[in-house]
C-alpha cells in the first residue's frame, strides 16, 4: 500500500459481504457506497443495515442514519436525566424562596455573573460590587443563560436547574460523530447509550449543578475529532475541518475562561502528533516546529523558569503552572498557611474501586470498555492517536476527581467498539444464520453490559446540597443588613450568600487562598469568643490590608499574626501593648483595630459536617506550618441508643468508646444553655459544659454530640467542643457574648450578628 494512501479499513472480500451480517450482497452493492468517497478518505463504516425478517440488505441514508442515533441518545440522556425530578421536588430544599435549589454551590457563581448580565451593570467598575468582570470575560454559559431568560418566561434560577442535562446531552454529538468514523451506527448507538448512562456522568451533569462541567468534555473530545478528520482527509473537507476545530477551540475559550486558550493548545496539541502520518514536507516542517514551541511552554511551566520571558507569554505560561499545582496540591514543606488544596474534594483522586463503580456501574463493564479501547488502539492506530490526546487529560484524574468526566468518551467508545466492532463483526456471530438471533444475541450483550450503569443513574440520586432553613437564614441577613455589611462565613458558601443577599463575603469559591482560608476559620475554632468577636471585625473593617499594615511595622507576617492575636485578645489592654511597639498615636491605632463594622456570622449543618477540615485551618500554628486534625464522625440509625447504654458506636474492631455525651435540646426562641454534658461510667456523673481554648476538657477525649429528636450522632473530639462555632451550634446559641442571635433553625443552623 502506498504510503501517500490512507489505510482502507475493509479489505475487497469484507466488501463483497452484508456489513452486519456477513453474508454476501449482489453485485449491485458491491459497486455503489451510501456517500460518494474518494479513493484517498477514510470510508464511513456500516451504513446499510439490514431488517430482522431479511437477510437481503436495505440501505438506509446515512444523514437518515445519523439523526436517528441522534435522536436515541439524546431521549435516553434527557429520560435518565428528567427521570429525578419526583426525587428533586420531594427532597428537603428541593424548593426554596420559589426557586429550584442548586445542586453545587458553584452554581451561584454562574448565577451572579448571569443576574450581572441582565442588570446591564458596568461590571468594569473597581467599584462593582460583583468583582469588577468585564463583559468580554463573561463566561459563555452565563450568556445562554441569560439569552433563555429573555426568550422565555422562566427565571434563571429555572432555567440553570434545568440546562445541565441538556447541555450534557450534547455529547451525544461527539459520540456519534467518533464512533461512526471508527466503526459504524452501532458503535455510535452504543457509545452514546454507555456515556450518558455512566452514573459519574449523570451527577456531574445532572439537574441544578450550574457549572461548566457539562460541556467540558464535548469540547475537548470535539476538537480532536475536527482535528483527526482534518489530519486523515484529503481535499477541501479537510479545510472544513479545520474551521471546525478553531471555531470549535474558540468556543472552548469563551466557556471555560480559567484555563485561557485551552482548546487551541488542545487542537495544536492533536495536529503535532499527526506528524506520523503522511503529509507534504511544508506540513511536517510545521508540525516539527509546533512540537517545539509546545515543548518549550510545558518545560517553561514546569520548571519555574517562565519569569524570563515576556510579561504577556508569563502570564499565560503561569496561568497553566498554577493549574497544575493546584490540581498536584503542591505546596512547601513548610508554610505560613495551609494547603487549601488538600480540603477541595474535586481536587482529591478517587480509590481505583469508586472510579470502576462510578464510571461503569461493575468491574466487568469497566473491564470490557477497557478491551475495547485496546482493540481499537491495535486496529485504529490513527483514531487511536488522536484519543490519546484526550487520555492523557484524563489521566489527570489521579491526582483530581474532577478531570474523571474525561475518561468517560474514552469508557463509552471504548464499550461501543467493543460491542459493534468486536461482537458485530465476530465469525462466530456470522455463522449464526437467523438474523433474529444475531439482532437478539447482540442486544442481550448489550443490556448486560449497561445495565449496572443505567440501574446506578436511575436510581441513586443527586439532589440539593443546602436545606430550606439555609434559604431562609439568607433572607433574614437580606431583609436586616445594610448594603455595605459583610457576612463572614466559611468558603464553601460564598457564593450562595451572595447571590442571595447582595452583601460581600469575606471569602468564597473564587477567593479560597490559604491565608483568607486560615483567616476565615480562625475565629471559628478560636475558644476565646471576644477573640474571635475583634478578629472578625478587623478583618471585616480592613480585609488583607490590615495585616499587611501590621506585617510593615513588626517585621514578618507571622509576627503580625501573633500580634494581632494578643492585642484583638485584650482589647483592654491595647494602650500599653502598643507603646511597647513605640506607638505614639495610640488612639487612632486603637480605631484602627477595633473598628465600628457591621458583620454578619452564618453558619449551618454542612459546616459542621466539615468540621476536619475547618478545624484544621483554624488551629493552624503560622510558626510551625502545621495544624490539628480532630477526631470527627458522624453516625446515625441505632448507633444513637447503642451509645446512650454502652457509650460506645458499636462492636466492631473500628468501633469508639466515648468519655462522655453531649446531649443537645435547644428549641427556637428558648434563651439560655439547653445542652448538658455527661460523663461516661458507673456513676453517670453530670459536669459543666464550659468552653477554655484549643484544649480537651480534664479526663475527656472523646465526646458523642446526641441530638435530642434526633438519630443524629456526632463524636469528636472534646476540644472541638471549645471552639465558637461548637458554642454557638452546640451550647449557646443566643447567650454567646458579642455574638448576638438573629436567626436560628435548631439544633445546627443559624445567623449572628456580630457586635
Amino acid at each position: 500500500m502506498s504510503k501517500s494512501v490512507v489505510p482502507v479499513e475493509r479489505s475487497i472480500q469484507a466488501s463483497r459481504q452484508h456489513p452486519e451480517s456477513g453474508q454476501d450482497t449482489e453485485e449491485s452493492h458491491q459497486q455503489k457506497f451510501p456517500l460518494p468517497i474518494k479513493p484517498t478518505t477514510r470510508p464511513l463504516r456500516n451504513l446499510r443495515i439490514s431488517s430482522g425478517s431479511s437477510s437481503s440488505a436495505i440501505k438506509t441514508s446515512p444523514v437518515k442514519t445519523l439523526c436517528l442515533l441522534l435522536l436515541a441518545g439524546f431521549c435516553f440522556s434527557l429520560c435518565l436525566q428528567f427521570s429525578h425530578l419526583r426525587f428533586w421536588w420531594g427532597s428537603a430544599g428541593g424548593i426554596a424562596l420559589h426557586a429550584p435549589t442548586m445542586t453545587t454551590l458553584d452554581a451561584y457563581h454562574y448565577l451572579t455573573i448571569t443576574r450581572q448580565l441582565l442588570n446591564r451593570q458596568n461590571v468594569s467598575s473597581a467599584g462593582s460590587s460583583e468583582g469588577g468582570r468585564h463583559l468580554q470575560e463573561i463566561p459563555l454559559l452565563a450568556t445562554i443563560t441569560a439569552a433563555i431568560h429573555k426568550w422565555t418566561d422562566l427565571s434563571i434560577e429555572q432555567v440553570a436547574f434545568y440546562l445541565p442535562p441538556v447541555l450534557g446531552s450534547l455529547m451525544v454529538i461527539v459520540y456519534t460523530c467518533w464512533g461512526y468514523t471508527i466503526s459504524g451506527p452501532v458503535t455510535a448507538l452504543l457509545s452514546s447509550l454507555a456515556g450518558v448512562s455512566s452514573f459519574y456522568w449523570y451527577s456531574r451533569t445532572c439537574l441544578g449543578r450550574f457549572d461548566t462541567d457539562s460541556l467540558n468534555p464535548f469540547f475537548v473530545f470535539l476538537i480532536l475529532f475536527c482535528v483527526y478528520r482534518f489530519a486523515v482527509d484529503k481535499g477541501r473537507t479537510r479545510i472544513l475541518y479545520l474551521l471546525s476545530a478553531l471555531m470549535t477551540a474558540h468556543m472552548f475559550h469563551l466557556w471555560w475562561l480559567q484555563v485561557p486558550y485551552f482548546g487551541f493548545f488542545l487542537a495544536i496539541l492533536a495536529y503535532c502528533l499527526s506528524v506520523f502520518l503522511p503529509s507534504s514536507k511544508v506540513e511536517r516542517a510545521i508540525k516539527m516546529a509546533l512540537i517545539f514551541l509546545v515543548g518549550s511552554a510545558v518545560f517553561y511551566a514546569l520548571s519555574g523558569f517562565s519569569e524570563s520571558l515576556p510579561h504577556q507569554l508569563k502570564g499565560f505560561i503561569n496561568g497553566y503552572a498554577g493549574q497544575l499545582g493546584l490540581i498536584g496540591n503542591k505546596a512547601a514543606l513548610i508554610s505560613t498557611f495551609p494547603n487549601i488544596g488538600l480540603s477541595i474534594s474535586e481536587l482529591q483522586p478517587l480509590p481505583l474501586p469508586l472510579i470502576i463503580e462510578q464510571t461503569g456501574g461493575h468491574a466487568v463493564p469497566f473491564a470490557i470498555a477497557l478491551i475495547g479501547l485496546f482493540f481499537l488502539g491495535g486496529k485504529n492506530k490513527e483514531a487511536a492517536a488522536f484519543l490519546g490526546i484526550g487520555l492523557i487529560v484524563a489521566l489527570l484524574s489521579v491526582l483530581a476527581r474532577r478531570f474523571l468526566i474525561f475518561f468517560i468518551p474514552l469508557y463509552a467508545l471504548g464499550m461501543g467498539y467493543f460491542v459493534g466492532e468486536i461482537c458485530f463483526r465476530s465469525t462466530l456471530l456470522a455463522k449464526i444464520p437467523s438474523n433474529f438471533l444475531k439482532w437478539g444475541l447482540l442486544l442481550l450483550v448489550s443490556v448486560a453490559l449497561l445495565l449496572p450503569s443505567v440501574s446506578m443513574s436511575f436510581s441513586r440520586h443527586r439532589g440539593p446540597t443546602l436545606t430550606k432553613h439555609d434559604m431562609a437564614l439568607a433572607q433574614v441577613i437580606k431583609e436586616r443588613a445594610a448594603p455595605r455589611d459583610l457576612i463572614w462565613t466559611w468558603w464553601d458558601y460564598g457564593y450562595f450568600l451572595h447571590y442571595h443577599t447582595g452583601l460581600k463575603t469575606f471569602v468564597d469559591g473564587g477567593s479560597q487562598t490559604g491565608e483568607r482560608s486560615y483567616i476565615a476559620a480562625f475565629p471559628l475554632s478560636c475558644g476565646n469568643p471576644l477573640l474571635a468577636r475583634n478578629w472578625i471585625r478587623f478583618f471585616a473593617a480592613h480585609d488583607l490590608q490590615g495585616l499587611r499594615e501590621v506585617e510593615s511595622f513588626v517585621g514578618s507576617r507571622k509576627k503580625a499574626l501573633a500580634f494581632l492575636q494578643n492585642i484583638l485578645a485584650r482589647p483592654d489592654n491595647a494602650e500599653t501593648f502598643l507603646k511597647q511597639y513605640g506607638i505614639q498615636n495610640v488612639q487612632g491605632w486603637k480605631e484602627f483595630f477595633f473598628p465600628s463594622v457591621k458583620v454578619w456570622l452564618f453558619l449551618n449543618e454542612d459546616f459542621i459536617n466539615k468540621t476536619y477540615w475547618w478545624y484544621y485551618f483554624g488551629t493552624w500554628d503560622p510558626m510551625q506550618g502545621s495544624g490539628a486534625h480532630p477526631l470527627f464522625r458522624l453516625l446515625g440509625g441505632q448507633s444513637t441508643q447503642q451509645i446512650r447504654t454502652t457509650c460506645t458506636t458499636g462492636n466492631s474492631e473500628g468501633a469508639l468508646k466515648v468519655d462522655a455525651i453531649l446531649y443537645v435540646s435547644v428549641a427556637e426562641g428558648t434563651p439560655g444553655n439547653q445542652a448538658s454534658l455527661v460523663a461516661c461510667g458507673e456513676e453517670k456523673r453530670r459536669l459543666p459544659f464550659q468552653h477554655t481554648g484549643h484544649e480537651s476538657v480534664k479526663g475527656i477525649d472523646l465526646v458523642a454530640v446526641v441530638l435530642q429528636g434526633s438519630d443524629v450522632v456526632y463524636v469528636v473530639e472534646s476540644a472541638v467542643l471549645q471552639s465558637l462555632a461548637a458554642r454557638l451550634v452546640f451550647g449557646s446559641p443566643w447567650d454567646t457574648a458579642g455574638f448576638q442571635s438573629i436567626g436560628y433553625a435548631a439544633p445546627l443552623s443559624g445567623v449572628w450578628r456580630v457586635e
